[in-house]
């Protein structure tokens, strides 16, 4: 190892991760989606997946075998290895989302945007590369209102509510084995707050002889998480190179902190205002084993062919309440296996053309997702699966070693007879790969 240049670094390293912090922490705090999202009331809200990000979104979320010198890849740690070592690389992507959302008589659409992650990615020595960043996890953003009748002309009106979401700062570091071979992993810090609510409201001519209620549930959620990943490069000959990806979620209960209240309203007079006993309203959240796999074949450098397959005991995090009956009723959630498949054909651009319009980057992809999400419905499990596809033009700058994104993508989540969510995804994404790590030899 080469203490010397490490040495040399670490004053520059050390005040671009504290800049990327300061960023982190502006972002976690403006970040809030104003859309409904009805399904992000199981569980722990809508997970963000690699297919509906600028990174991944134009390549149907085939990463587990992508590289490259100048971008980073936090869905599979081996890929730091690429990073040159007098780069610095910076990414940066920004996300406007199109929802709409249908049943088999009314629609609704609006639009939301957000930052939709932040990396950067170093190089320590010739063999180890290390990046830090921030992507969020999940996303919980809903309010449903249901009438029922009660009694004497009367009805109840319950309406549910949360907002809220999880975030993860990342540490990885990727290492250069051999030629062919690189592993590396991932220190994930998920945190974040998830708020739900639930009202009863008693409608009628005369209804001051019933109490109306309110619960609010906060749910702290902080805590590490670690993946694992490998990618061997295979040179067939001059012109053919395979390269297979290997990752490893690992399993994790995740510490919880829940704060529970109960609000009673009697002939509109608010009583009995109160923290409850938050042992009573206890959760647990639990992340699942993920094992990714992906292989991705290039021709001459200028053409690549990549499949992704992943599998999980169940999609995103598992949440389950402590209490029975749970204190928050709603449908319950089959955590039903979770697969993946995503294909994808890019045309990489020519690197070495004279005519800028040759060296622009062109890929599509596509992605089905079985078991996104389990609801039990009527004593039996109905399963909400996902699909979608995205496209994707990658403009080169500064003789080719930076590059904006441009991506579009479409993704379709509902079962039969079930409220459908329809997602359209643009996004922008800058990523800078720029010499910092020199010394000069003449001034």
């Amino acid at each position: 190892m080469n203490f010397e240049a490490l040495k040399h670094r670490l004053p520059t390293i050390k005040k671009l991760i504290a800049t990327l912090l300061l960023a982190v922490g502006c972002t976690a705090a403006g970040a809030q989606n104003g859309f409904n999202l009805p399904y992000s009331q199981f569980g722990m809200g809508e997970s963000a997946s690699p297919y509906n990000t600028p990174l991944g979104g134009g390549i149907g979320g085939t990463l587990y075998a992508a590289r490259g010198y100048n971008f980073i890849n936090p869905y599979n740690p081996a890929s730091y290895a690429a990073v040159e070592q007098e780069n610095l690389v910076l990414d940066i992507g920004l996300s406007l989302q199109r929802y709409r959302l249908s049943d088999n008589s009314n629609s609704m659409s609006d639009f939301d945007g957000n930052l939709a992650y932040l990396a950067l990615a170093f190089p320590l020595t010739g063999w180890w590369k290390s990046a830090v960043g921030l992507t969020p996890c999940s996303e919980t953003e809903y309010e449903s209102i249901h009438l029922a009748p009660f009694s004497d002309g009367t009805q109840v009106k319950t309406v549910y509510d949360g907002t809220g979401g999880i975030y993860r700062v990342f540490w990885g570091n990727g290492f250069n084995v051999g030629k062919q071979l690189t592993v590396g992993f991932n220190i994930n810090y998920l945190y974040g707050d998830i708020n739900r609510g639930l009202k009863y409201d008693i409608l009628g001519s005369d209804t001051n002889h019933y109490s109306d209620s309110r619960r609010l549930k906060n749910t702290h959620i902080s805590g590490l998480t670690f993946d694992i990943g490998a990618q061997c490069l295979l040179e067939i000959d001059e012109k053919r190179q395979l390269t297979l990806g290997l990752t490893l979620e690992l399993p994790r209960k995740m510490t919880t902190r829940d704060t529970a209240w109960i609000y009673t309203l009697v002939e509109g007079t608010e009583n009995a205002n109160s923290i409850v006993d938050s042992s009573l309203y206890e959760s647990s959240v639990t992340r699942p084993l993920g094992i990714g796999l992906g292989v991705a074949y290039e021709y001459d450098r200028l053409w690549r062919l990549a499949a992704d397959l992943h599998y999980a005991p169940w999609h995103g995090m598992k949440y389950e309440e402590g209490l029975t009956p749970p204190v928050f009723p709603q449908s319950g959630v089959d955590y039903t296996a979770n697969y993946t498949a995503a294909l994808s054909v890019a045309w990489l651009g020519n690197t070495a053309a004279s005519n800028y319009w040759k060296r622009i980057g062109i890929s599509a992809g596509l992605h089905y997702e079985r078991g996104r999400l389990g609801l039990l419905l009527d004593g039996s499990s109905e399963r909400i699966d996902e699909w979608g596809g995205g496209m994707n033009f990658s403009f080169p700058i500064r003789k080719g070693r930076s590059k904006i994104q441009l991506s579009m993508g479409y993704s379709s989540l509902g079962g039969k007879d079930l409220l459908r969510v329809e997602c359209y995804t643009f996004g922008l994404t800058l990523s800078s790969c720029e010499q910092w790590f020199f010394k000069r030899k003449y001034n």
